[in-house]
């Protein structure tokens, strides 16, 4: 149990700063491998393809 009021209450908020990071995190990633799989089936790749064009392209 923390003593201190104060060191509570900065526990508390970096969890929850901490936990709306993780869900902003999610989001961006959940929008950038939704636009890929787009890209991906318009183009006819497999994922292996698709990726390995990303990775390799300046």
């Amino acid at each position: 149990m923390i003593t201190y009021p104060f060191l509570g209450v900065v526990a508390m908020v970096f969890v929850v700063v901490g936990l709306i990071a993780s869900l902003v995190a999610i989001g961006v990633l959940t929008s950038f491998f939704v636009g890929q799989r787009r890209d991906r089936l318009a183009r006819h790749e497999s994922l292996r393809a698709h990726y390995r064009r990303l990775v390799f392209t300046p």
